[in-house]
């Protein structure tokens, strides 16, 4: 049975995975939590691959990490507001 990669291209790095499935470029593709798009076809890097198929995240699946990311850094900037109002505080008591 032929083996095709799935390269799966983040920001910072690409993965690759194999599967037995053929992949079509356009096609969206739901691995674990997340849907990448086949953007293009290129020669498989496995030398047991028949093909590979580089994707990359949905507009809507970036969308949604962006809006992720954002929210995080919303809360970690809550949390550091509240620990300096804690010094402050703690400051005042010791004073």
């Amino acid at each position: 049975m032929p083996l095709y990669e799935l390269v799966l291209r983040y920001e910072d790095r690409e993965e690759m995975r194999l599967t037995e499935r053929p992949a079509s470029i356009g096609e969206v593709l739901q691995i674990g939590y997340d849907e990448w798009q086949v953007v293009l076809e290129r020669e498989p890097s496995d030398v047991q691959a028949t093909a590979a198929f580089l994707c990359e995240l949905t507009k809507e699946q970036r969308a949604r990490a962006e809006k992720m990311r954002a929210e995080d850094a919303e809360r970690r900037e809550r949390i550091d507001r509240r620990a300096e109002r804690q010094k402050r505080i703690d400051r005042d008591l010791l004073g």
